[in-house]
């Protein structure tokens, strides 16, 4: 069981990373294929020409001979290579008028035709009529040639055999001369004449050995010594054989997609960023509270997506978020929990995390208070357009002498308060770690049943560590595939000074696995939806300051077709000076 749970996700793993990086393939794939298809068509066409040979030994006057046919067989290696010899090309040029010897070298390619005596010859050029020429050209040239050579060395043999006669003939008359001596002289000599007779037999022998040999070498002379013959004359292509657009961007649309997958696999392998809960468990071993999708929403009033779209998926993983907190040992069960959202780096939605987190809590039922902490880059305020200050600065600086109730602001999510961070002051360090921002934390803890304190990114600035130190909780907000696990692993370090109960991870702008299953398989939320959400949102906006406060109403259907209906809960955001929408920049 656990093997095929191993192998399932090996092949989610597998899909995730083909579709993450379908678009590289398909960019090199169609660029290899468009530049092999445009260099191809535009090449100049080449044509082949081909001419068949075959190789034979001369025949005796005695028929075939199966040396023979062994010698031939050996030829054929000896002969391709006396096809691409410079004696022959040098005379078909000569013939043809061509001046540029290398060009011609490389034009002629013979290659044997395994287990045969036959050699293929092949000519390319830019010319149809010039290829099968030059075939037919260099055939002619070197049966002519090797035709030459065959005639003067029968020429040579024929002369020597008959130096050879000539000799055993005048050898043969002085034999006979002698033979005719000794019989004349009496009495006579037995012995010397048997010998003389049998030397006169052993030339009439070798006389005779050698007739045949002329006779034979005569025969071949006369019917040229021919030892390779044309069999397949060389003709005309109709169509060139190169270039091959298509074949070409084809083989270049694979070799892309190659290349496309290795750089795939290498950006893979080189890649350290944090992209799943499986990755955070592997660098700082904590749990991953909640995965949160990229919000699609693409026009309509900006604010958290937790009161402009409750409907979306996205805004399921903040709820998700929600009861993982909720659920958490070191808050559970305690009045005024305060819990500190960070990140490692900046820009990694921590921000918007705490806003939508802060509405969904709200939304439960929860008395929940949002603190702008974030003083040297602030933007809680602009989440759900509120002014600037007065603010938490406001407070650390009066030494109690200011009202939360004038600073404090209501947001227009029932149960949810607002303290933004107020003017940002020349030393942000030293103004959190005074005595004052434990014991205003003290005094907020018990007006809310969540403090949710927005900070700086842990590393490069200590805020977060000093702000640590005042809260119940930490949790990390990690942007998928943008923070690396070396600077996640870090910043879980830099809070380990300040005992910071560490509750886990939630990762922004990720994938889950069931991403969408409940909602239309995660299609966009439809163009009407979001319109009628921003009309709903505008008619809050003119009459909420004359409206009376009432229960939440419920939210829209965020399903195609509904019917419009009243705002969803805390739809309706406050508007800055100036009447500006708020932003929903993730911070």
């Amino acid at each position: 069981m656990e093997d095929q749970q191993t192998g399932a996700l090996a092949v989610r793993q597998l899909l995730a990373l083909l579709r993450r990086w379908a678009w590289l393939a398909v960019l090199c794939a169609a660029l290899g294929a468009g530049v092999a298809y445009a260099v191809s068509a535009r090449s100049t066409p080449v044509y082949e020409a081909t001419a068949l040979l075959l190789v034979h030994e001369g025949q005796k006057p005695t028929g075939p001979d199966y040396d023979a046919v062994l010698v031939s067989e050996r030829l054929v290696t000896t002969y391709a290579e006396l096809l691409k010899g410079g004696a022959v090309l040098s005379e078909v040029r000569d013939r043809l008028a061509l001046t540029d010897a290398a060009a011609l070298n490389r034009m002629v390619d013979v290659q044997p035709v395994r287990d045969t005596q036959l050699l293929r010859l092949r000519v390319r050029s830019a010319s149809a009529e010039m290829a099968a020429r030059l075939a037919n050209t260099i055939c002619q040239v070197f049966i002519e040639q090797n035709a030459r050579r065959q005639a003067a060395r029968l020429t040579a043999a024929m002369e020597a055999v008959s130096s050879q006669m000539s000799s055993l003939q005048k050898a043969m008359s002085d034999t006979e001369a002698q033979i005719q001596k000794v019989r004349g002289t009496q009495p006579t000599d037995s012995a010397e004449l048997a010998r003389l007779e049998a030397v006169l037999s052993q030339h009439r022998t070798n006389y005779s050995s050698l007739l045949q040999s002329y006779e034979e070498l005569s025969m071949a002379r006369a019917s040229g010594g021919q030892t390779i013959s044309v069999v397949e004359p060389a003709s005309q292509p109709g169509a060139p054989v190169a270039p091959r657009p298509v074949l070409n961007a084809a083989a270049a649309g694979l070799l892309g997609v190659a290349l496309a997958a290795g750089a795939a696999l290498l950006s893979e392998h080189l890649n350290d960023t944090v992209s799943s809960a499986r990755d955070v468990a592997r660098a700082v071993r904590l749990p991953t509270l909640a995965t949160i999708g990229s919000s699609r929403l693409g026009e309509g009033p900006a604010g958290p997506l937790m009161a402009v779209c409750p409907g979306s998926p996205e805004a399921e993983g903040y709820r998700l978020l929600r009861a993982a907190i909720s659920a958490a040992a070191p808050l559970r069960g305690k009045a005024g929990r305060i819990l500190l959202v960070t990140s490692a780096m900046p820009c990694e939605g921590k921000t918007t995390t705490l806003a939508n987190l802060g509405v969904a809590l709200a939304q439960s039922g929860k008395r929940v208070l949002l603190v702008d902490a974030n003083l040297r880059n602030p933007g809680l305020h602009q989440t759900f357009g509120l002014p600037l200050e007065p603010g938490l600065v406001t407070l650390l600086g009066s030494d109690g002498d200011a009202l939360h109730g004038d600073v404090v602001r209501e947001a227009s999510v029932p149960r949810l308060r607002v303290l933004t961070a107020g003017r940002p002051p020349a030393s942000v360090a030293e103004l959190l770690d005074r005595p004052g921002i434990g014991a205003l934390l003290r005094e907020l803890r018990s007006e809310a049943d969540y403090v949710l304190l927005d900070s700086p990114a842990v590393l490069g600035v200590s805020d977060a560590v000093i702000l640590a130190q005042c809260a119940d909780a930490v949790l990390l907000v990690v942007e998928a595939r943008a923070t690396r696990s070396e600077a996640l692993a870090e910043a879980v370090t830099a809070l380990q000074p300040a005992r910071a109960q560490l509750l886990g991870v939630a990762l922004n702008r990720g994938t889950s696995p069931c991403a969408g299953a409940y909602y239309q398989q995660g299609r966009p939320i439809s163009r009407s939806v979001r319109e009628r959400a921003a009309r709903v949102l505008g008619r809050l906006v003119r009459g909420r300051r004359s409206t009376p406060k009432g229960p939440p109403e419920p939210p829209i259907d965020p399903s195609p077709g509904a019917k419009e209906g009243p705002a969803p809960e805390g739809l309706a955001l406050s508007r800055g000076a100036g009447g500006k929408e708020p932003s929903h920049r993730g911070q």
